[in-house]
């Protein structure tokens, strides 16, 4: 066994803090280029989402005329773990404007519609 070297041949996590920019033209330049999960901050609601582009994907948000007043983002290796870390947040937090929601979103469909599955 050689030390120091991925069998699987697997990308690992970067394991970054989350990281915040502005939402505005010049914050979003600064954003990168990789894989990640990002979020959309706007009046203490959130959005949450996960690509292969940070930058390019947040720049179609604003085109589409998502508001914000941040983005927080965290880097990883793959797409693949930044889709696993997306249904993740997304089961811990429950966020407002994200269209579709896990059943295991805890309280979400009470929260929302008033009854429990």
């Amino acid at each position: 066994m050689v030390k120091g070297k991925n069998k699987t041949k697997q990308k690992k996590a970067i394991k970054t803090k989350s990281k915040r920019q502005p939402f505005t033209t010049n914050g979003i330049s600064k954003l990168p280029k990789s894989p990640g999960v990002y979020t959309i901050n706007s009046n203490g609601e959130k959005y949450i989402g996960s690509t292969n582009n940070i930058q390019r994907r947040i720049k179609e948000h604003k085109r589409n005329g998502r508001d914000g007043s941040s983005i927080s983002f965290k880097q990883t290796g793959t797409r693949k773990q930044a889709y696993n870390m997306e249904r993740k947040s997304i089961q811990k937090t429950c966020p407002a404007h994200n269209k579709t929601k896990p059943d295991s979103c805890k309280g979400f469909w009470e929260k929302n519609f008033g009854f429990r599955l």
